[in-house]
């Protein structure tokens, strides 16, 4: 019965996740983008997420697991094999979604990349929190913490690799795409079974997230828009500035410049 509510506990945090990695990373470009088949990128994501998730588990964080606590070197460079394996495999799908010919054509390729990796991210962060639990004997502040983490950041690091192999794809180099995503897939499934399994290598993945996060948000989201969409996007913000520094004057408020 306990197992059974932290799992309901975990799916419903997993989606919040998801829901808060929507919001991040597509909610400026909303109107901009086909919402539909960002919708079903993220569905497949869930499915294909759930299958990925299950293959780290088993072949990736029960080796690490076995270095870690129980002091039995079972890690090999056969599980980083599998581990490559594994990592490629979820490239080459999300590849698939992201840079089809029919998205590639309407320059949906990154959205429907970051929408595909906020499903598989979520997914993973609901396995890995179960480890979490399952580590710290149920429900504690320590482990709520360490969940909360997973769920927030999993959905959004999966989505910068999706939205970066997308954005590659539509500049028409998907070989590069499908190498640099599984290169960081890679390096974000070892980093997160550490963290997991050792708290203190949250400070490894930070940095990486943050240059990533923000390399998405001002470069690779923005191939997903057309050349007119683009130039629509700029009137409608340069209008929106153009009315916040009347409202300023108006109201006698100091005109703060943005970028």
């Amino acid at each position: 019965m306990l197992d059974l509510l932290h799992i309901q506990l975990l799916a419903g945090l997993s989606l919040a996740g998801m829901a808060l990695g929507w919001r991040g990373g597509m909610r400026e470009l909303h109107g901009f983008y086909d919402s539909q088949k960002a919708v079903t990128a993220l569905m497949f994501g869930i499915g294909i997420g759930s299958i990925a998730a299950a293959a780290t588990d088993i072949l990736v964080f029960e080796p690490y697991y076995a270095l870690v606590i129980q002091g039995s070197s079972s890690l090999s460079w056969a599980t980083m094999a599998v581990a490559a394996f594994v990592s490629a495999g979820l490239s080459a799908i999300t590849l698939r979604f992201a840079a089809s010919r029919r998205a590639r054509a309407t320059f949906a390729a990154p959205a429907i990349g970051w929408a595909f990796g906020l499903g598989t991210g979520a997914m993973l962060a609901m396995r890995m929190g179960y480890r979490v639990l399952e580590l710290s004997d149920g429900v504690t502040l320590p482990s709520l913490i360490r969940v909360g983490a997973l769920v927030l950041l999993l959905p959004l690091i999966h989505a910068i690799i999706g939205c970066g192999l997308g954005s590659r794809a539509q500049r028409g180099s998907p070989f590069l795409a499908l190498f640099w995503a599984t290169f960081w897939h890679l390096v974000a499934v070892n980093l997160i079974t550490y963290a997991v399994l050792v708290p203190i290598g949250w400070i490894l993945i930070l940095p990486p997230f943050m240059i990533g996060m923000r390399r998405a948000n001002t470069v690779w989201m923005r191939h997903s828009l057309h050349p007119e969409a683009a130039r629509r996007l700029r009137r409608v913000r340069s209008e929106a500035k153009r009315k916040l520094r009347q409202e300023q004057v108006l109201n006698g408020t100091p005109v703060i410049e943005s970028e």
